[in-house]
């Protein structure tokens, strides 16, 4: 995506579920060419049985672009041991008069909250579920509700 007119915006929202042996690249190119520039991406991804993700993100702020914000984020939970993701931000600065920054994680279901949650009664599918309903709710409430966003989620989060 290349914003080449002053005051462009644009907002990226990728949600990604990989499962059985399913292998999902990412690649993402943001280019802020103009001042008053603004762009937010953000991936969340969560990962069943061996599936792989891998998600590379690139931001540029040219020289002259002053004044651009940019913010790039990706996130993934990893359900298996088996499943494996990589993260790999890139921004490019060669402006100074620009706010950019990027947060990356990639990990599994926190074991302590897995454990608060099952002494509380629940079972570990149904624990597990709660976790990851809370890691992408941030996502989901981004998208309109045309999309059946969540409707879909439910029916993968089933086979947990």
């Amino acid at each position: 995506m290349n914003l080449s007119k002053e005051g462009q915006d644009v907002q990226i929202l990728v949600l990604l579920l990989g499962k059985r042996d399913q292998k999902v690249n990412v690649d993402i190119f943001v280019n802020h060419a103009k001042s008053r520039t603004q762009s937010r991406v953000v991936v969340k991804g969560v990962l069943f049985d061996r599936a792989q993700a891998e998600v590379n993100g690139r931001v540029s702020i040219e020289k002259g672009a002053v004044d651009s914000k940019a913010w790039l984020e990706a996130k993934l939970l990893l359900l298996s041991e088996k499943a494996s993701g990589r993260v790999e931000p890139n921004l490019e600065i060669c402006e100074n008069e620009v706010v950019a920054g990027h947060a990356t994680t990639v990990g599994q279901v926190n074991e302590e909250e897995l454990f608060y949650l099952m002494s509380r009664g629940l079972p570990t599918e149904t624990a597990t579920r709660l976790l990851v309903r809370g890691f992408l709710s941030s996502i989901l409430a981004e998208f309109p509700s045309s999309y059946k966003i969540y409707e879909k989620l439910e029916k993968r989060l089933s086979h947990i």
